[in-house]
């Protein structure tokens, strides 16, 4: 995670979005304004997960899925 401030990101622009790519740029903004600048795959990726856990029947099918995931991959490593 990197940190600037809003008057360096803007001279050092082309450089902060390819770190984007691979991590999360914060930019701070005297105004308290905040920014993040992410990567579309990043941001697609957030929107995804939060439609998937927008509902709580969802949910919990995903998180029942996972548990049934770990145990499985438990039963498997103890064998």
């Amino acid at each position: 995670m990197t940190a600037i401030a809003y008057s360096q990101f803007r001279r050092r622009m082309d450089e902060f979005a390819a770190q984007a790519e691979d991590q999360a740029v914060f930019i701070t903004r005297s105004d308290g304004n905040d920014l993040v600048l992410l990567s579309k795959q990043e941001y697609e990726s957030l929107m995804e997960t939060a439609h998937l856990l927008s509902t709580k029947a969802n949910a919990s099918r995903l998180h029942a899925a996972l548990s049934e995931i770990e145990a499985e991959i438990a039963r498997r490593t103890t064998v």
